[in-house]
């Protein structure tokens, strides 16, 4: 599975006759700066730039050859019956057992 920023990489490809970049952004309704700016955040290790409701739209205007588990791989996507998706999990991690000392209890 392609990371994110190659992901995003590729939906800009994906309209590069139109504009790239511009283009994307204009497909689902977004500035251009808003997609720079995810791409700097992404390239600054930071994995959760794209919003989640965002890559939805960018997997449609794509015609799904960006997909959404490519942009957000950290969430666990549903999709219905026809592969539409229709929702997001985000993972919680288990927390580590402290360590110290236990209760006692006294009779």
């Amino acid at each position: 599975m392609p990371s994110p920023i190659k992901a995003l990489d590729a939906a800009c490809d994906h309209f590069r006759a139109e504009g790239g970049q511009t283009a994307l952004a204009a497909a689902i309704g977004m500035k251009s700066p808003s997609i720079s700016d995810w791409r700097k955040k992404i390239s600054g290790g930071n994995a959760k730039a794209i919003p989640p409701e965002r890559c939805e739209p960018v997997e449609a205007a794509t015609a799904g050859k960006v997909r959404v588990e490519e942009l957000r791989p950290d969430l666990l996507w549903k999709r219905d019956p026809e592969g539409r998706v229709i929702g997001f999990i985000t993972p919680i991690k288990p927390t580590p057992r402290k360590r110290g000392r236990r209760a006692r209890v006294q009779t």
